[in-house]
């Protein structure tokens, strides 16, 4: 695990106090005004931004690391702030072009999973006793 288990026990207060620090070294108030406003931006990413980017079936976090590998090594720094927006618009497309088709092939499945389903407590009405318990 490491040190990068830690990130999420103290990651929002190095990101705190890194800019209250360094605001420091002007005056106290300029640091604190930096702490607050560092504060305020995570707070707002918390509620709104991350319930939008979070809560979608896109988000396959090993496209992504390939891409940004890839295109790192293509492009240099360019390549990098480009891969994330290209990997969810190659999700996105995917999700549009090929799950209508796997969706409706599994409707099928499941109205023969029903049939199936259907058929067996049919069978066990007919019993003469009670199925045994498992």
């Amino acid at each position: 695990m490491g040190w990068c288990g830690l990130i999420p026990v103290v990651g929002a207060a190095l990101a705190v106090i890194l800019p209250l620090l360094l605001g420091l070294l002007t005056g106290v108030q300029h640091g604190l005004l930096m702490a607050l406003y560092t504060l305020v931006v995570l707070i707002a990413l918390q509620l709104w931004v991350e319930p939008r980017l979070f809560r979608r079936k896109w988000d396959n976090s090993i496209l992504t690391l390939v891409l940004v590998i890839a295109l790192a090594d293509a492009f240099g720094l360019l390549g990098i702030l480009v891969a994330p927006p290209l990997s969810a618009i190659c999700q996105i497309l995917w999700n549009l072009l090929v799950s209508h088709r796997a969706a409706s092939g599994a409707a099928t499945q499941i109205s023969d999973l029903k049939e199936r389903q259907a058929r067996v407590w049919d069978t066990i009405r007919a019993m003469d006793h009670p199925p045994l318990p498992w």
